[in-house]
């Protein structure tokens, strides 16, 4: 006689173990997946936030001019202080302070929007600028069209968070804020330009760029985005000339030497170049989410990598290094140096 199978002599054991069976199998599963996702875990936003690399593997003491640039940050001081600590540019621990010595730091706008922490970092680019100033070093700020936005009265892309910072009534308390007599007014009034020109390391800093027929008009620019801020700010009629420079194809809109075609984007990034006498120049404004991007042999580099937590792109800072003999343009991630 053929012996009947387990199953069927003891039903109920048979299935409490393919119920324990099943249990394990679930957690084995979950712990999988927790070990997989431990990036995530490693990112949660904490109060003093350390890189997990340190990547400062190159003497920069061989050059004297130390140039660093962080494009769009909206509104998330933790990514933007996980990517300056990672380039050696700021403490990575409370108070966060300037640890770049005689550098200068760029950061090409965009600030505002997206994230709760504006005014946070609006202070602390303020209190970074007076560390570095002491140390022979400096910091450059310069206004992106969501500035721009914001003392206009377009609200878009606040974060709740941002107008949850101000205490109530929030919305007036802000508005006042961003208004001429405001903190965050008066600093972009008084501390802020459009465009950037650094000789000693002949690059060209803005937000989103000049068109050709605009860098013929670069020592306008500035002038010229200061009155615009304002009259945004009184909510006054502009005139022809600045509707232009608000316009699609003006300074703070202009997407050419990230959309053209390489060709074409060439041609126009070298007529350029010439006319600024850089030999590059560094834009935010089009988030390039793979990282910082060089174009045309290093003519143009986009630096806006989508590093908010809204974007959650790569965490990343130009540098640029330069003395006698050589520059070296280099993007810094958490995790690795990349030669541009």
């Amino acid at each position: 006689m053929s012996r009947i199978p387990e199953i069927r002599q003891y039903p109920l054991l048979s299935l409490f173990r393919i119920f324990t069976f099943g249990l394990f199998f679930a957690f084995f599963i979950k712990y999988a997946l927790a070990n997989l996702n431990i990036d995530k875990v490693l990112n949660i936003r904490l109060p003093d936030v350390i890189p997990l690399f340190d990547n400062r593997n190159r003497n920069t003491e061989d050059f004297p001019v130390k140039v660093y640039a962080i494009g769009d940050i909206h509104g998330d001081f933790h990514n933007a202080l996980d990517a300056l600590s990672a380039a050696g540019v700021v403490s990575p621990v409370h108070p966060f302070e300037w640890t770049a010595g005689n550098a200068t730091l760029v950061q090409t706008g965009d600030i505002v929007d997206r994230g709760p922490d504006t005014r946070f970092l609006f202070r602390w680019f303020d209190e970074l600028s007076t560390q570095a100033e002491r140390q022979g070093g400096r910091v450059i700020r310069l206004l992106g069209n969501h500035e721009f936005m914001n003392a206009n009265g377009d609200w878009r892309y606040v974060h709740y968070g941002d107008l949850a910072s101000y205490p109530e009534p929030s919305i007036e308390n802000r508005k006042y804020d961003w208004g001429p007599e405001g903190e965050i007014g008066n600093l972009l009034i008084t501390k802020y330009n459009v465009t950037f020109k650094d000789e000693t390391s002949r690059s060209h800093f803005m937000h989103a760029g000049l068109s050709p027929e605009w860098s013929l008009m670069e020592n306008f620019v500035n002038p010229m985005g200061h009155e615009l801020l304002e009259m945004f700010m009184k909510a006054e009629e502009l005139p022809d000339e600045l509707k232009a420079f608000w316009g699609i194809k003006g300074p703070m809109w202009y997407r050419g030497y990230a959309q053209l075609p390489l060709e074409l984007a060439c041609e126009v990034a070298s007529n350029v170049t010439k006319s600024l006498n850089v030999d590059r120049l560094v834009i935010g404004h089009t988030p390039q989410f793979e990282g910082i991007r060089s174009r045309c042999n290093g003519q143009v580099i986009l630096i806006d990598t989508g590093l908010s937590t809204a974007y959650s792109g790569e965490r990343a800072v130009l540098r640029i290094l330069r003395n006698d003999e050589m520059t070296a343009v280099e993007a810094i991630y958490r995790d690795r140096v990349v030669k541009l």
